[in-house]
């Protein structure tokens, strides 16, 4: 199959990344996200970044979907990190979130994994990047699987939907974000 059009999917237990990966990053630096795609693409991973630096932009390109994972600097001018992974964890709670940042202490890092990012690196330790994105996307495909498993009907989305547009999702001005599933429909 060519690379291009190689779908993120557990084939034998071999776990194929989609090509180009999209990635929603929240950064105010444009060297940085520049680094962030030199960094990924030494790894061999192909991807499309939309770069964000605001709360308006990022909801904005949260609801409008279709992202395979969510990268954000924890520091921003007007906006943070936790917030942005709060935003992300109500309205699309099945997208890998992962903090790149310049100074992240201990005490944060460990903070950021209990409100449920996936990883976070430093910049300058970026070189860990590439094989943080693979573990989160490699969870999110088994997640899927073991949806799929128990009649979770698939058969719109191939293996890996674009969890933020899952069926059944209510959302609306104050209200909670809420999912109906229809187990065993398809």
């Amino acid at each position: 199959m060519p690379a291009h059009k190689k779908e993120a999917a557990c084939n034998e237990g071999v776990f194929q990344m989609k090509s180009p990966l999209r990635i929603l990053h929240l950064e105010d630096e444009p060297l940085d996200c520049e680094l962030v795609e030199s960094a990924l693409d030494r790894d061999g991973i192909a991807c499309k970044i939309f770069r964000v630096e605001t709360s308006d932009d990022f909801i904005e390109a949260i609801d409008s979907g279709g992202f395979d994972i969510i990268f954000a600097d924890h520091s921003l001018p007007g906006f943070d990190g936790l917030s942005a992974l709060a935003i992300a964890k109500e309205r699309c709670p099945g997208i890998p979130f992962i903090f790149i940042s310049g100074t992240m202490g201990e005490e944060l890092a460990i903070e950021t994994l209990k409100r449920g990012a996936k990883d976070y690196v430093l910049k300058d330790r970026i070189s860990r990047l590439a094989p943080s994105v693979r573990r989160a996307l490699e969870e999110v495909a088994e997640k899927l699987e073991r949806m799929k498993a128990i009649g979770y009907p698939m058969s719109n989305y191939g293996i890996l939907p674009p969890i933020c547009n899952l069926p059944g999702r209510k959302k609306g001005p104050g209200l909670p974000v809420k999912y109906t599933m229809n187990w065993g429909r398809r």
